[in-house]
């Protein structure tokens, strides 16, 4: 596991020096939207070099649907949140999805700007790394409070969840996650569509003793059962 996380940090730092010079680039939209997804495509580069290097027999691919059926694959987010780096907010993190077949899953999230590592095993609890504060903790899920957590704010969401002082917009799953393994938050929603978001929390939140539920637009990552 300390392998797979040294691969993933590898791209933290040119990406917290990018995140610094968004802040000069603010006044054109334009300029801004170039630069992060060439940022994006560097951090791609990166990973899919090193994953490759050291995992020649893994396939590694960054869009779910790509997904090869019974062989071992790597799945990346090299950067997750990116319109939050675009307008300068450090939401954003590096998501990796290490799959054999036979073996457990394991999962990697990377929050550069905020400090934070989350990794799992399929079948363990995950694991929450302050990296400024050297300190490591379990997941706190079963403490969560009663805040939503979402990417965006839909009318169908609405339907699904009438009381809207309890739902926060954040932009980002990785982050999200955060705040919900963190205790802050008890139940993330993510529509059909947001596969790499299905397959972080499939991992992270379930293996942390949540819970999942579909409904016609969403599925529902909640700390207790949702009806």
């Amino acid at each position: 596991m300390n392998f797979l996380i040294q691969i993933i940090k590898k791209t933290t730092t040119p990406l917290l020096r990018d995140y610094k010079e968004i802040s000069f680039l603010k006044n054109s939209l334009a300029s801004s939207q170039k630069f992060v997804l060439n940022a994006q495509k560097r951090n791609q580069e990166i990973l899919i070099s090193n994953f490759t290097e050291y995992f020649p027999d893994y396939t590694v691919i960054h869009n779910p649907s790509d997904i090869p059926p019974n062989v071992p694959y790597i799945l990346l987010d090299p950067l997750e949140g990116i319109n939050n780096m675009q307008n300068g907010l450090p939401f954003f993190g590096i998501t990796a999805i290490i799959h054999t077949p036979n073996k457990p899953t394991i999962g990697l999230i990377s929050l550069p700007c905020l400090d934070y590592f989350i990794s799992a095993q399929a079948g363990e609890p995950p694991l929450i790394e302050n990296i400024k504060e050297g300190l490591k903790n379990k997941s706190k899920l079963s403490t969560a409070s009663n805040l939503v957590l979402v990417n965006n704010v839909s009318n169908n969401l609405l339907t699904e969840f009438p009381n809207t002082s309890n739902i926060r917009a954040l932009g980002s799953i990785t982050y999200a996650l955060l705040l919900m393994l963190q205790g802050k938050a008890g139940a993330l929603v993510i529509d059909h569509a947001n596969l790499m978001g299905i397959k972080i929390c499939d991992l992270f939140v379930l293996n942390s003793g949540g819970f999942k539920t579909k409904t016609q637009d969403f599925y529902i990552y909640s700390n207790k059962k949702f009806s």
